[in-house]
């Protein structure tokens, strides 16, 4: 998961790292020198821009940050359980291990997954092989 002022950079449009030899700039702020509120020592910063157009764009991070202003600092511990109580719990199809997605579709886990594809991917080649000849 990115951390906010990684994503802030990378999704906010009003974000510049330098304008006019201002770091860190956003056009929506009035705070001295326009500089993005994330990015100053004030305490439980807010810009209601961020808040309402670019945060939903990430979920994982959206459900931290509302968490984090409620509660104040979280473990990574917390944060993990936190993001996990949001996804769907699947047994493995293969392997029989317990992991958290976020579409009810998904059967296999990640390294079962991987491993199903590529005997699929085989096996399809095996027959296109076999026609061929």
């Amino acid at each position: 998961m990115k951390s906010l002022k990684q994503f802030i950079r990378d999704e906010c449009a009003n974000y510049f790292s330098e304008l006019n030899t201002i770091k860190d700039y956003c056009c929506m702020e009035k705070f001295p020198n326009n500089k993005c509120v994330y990015f100053t020592d004030v305490e439980n910063p807010q810009c209601y821009y961020f808040e309402e157009c670019v945060l939903p764009l990430d979920k994982d991070l959206e459900i931290v940050y509302y968490t984090q202003q409620e509660k104040g600092a979280l473990s990574k511990d917390e944060v993990q359980t936190l993001i996990n109580s949001q996804k769907i719990q699947i047994i493995c199809a293969r392997c029989g291990k317990v992991f958290y997605t976020n579409y009810n579709r998904q059967q296999y886990c990640e390294l079962c997954a991987n491993i199903i594809r590529r005997e699929k991917n085989r096996e399809r080649v095996q027959k296109h092989r076999k026609g061929i000849m």
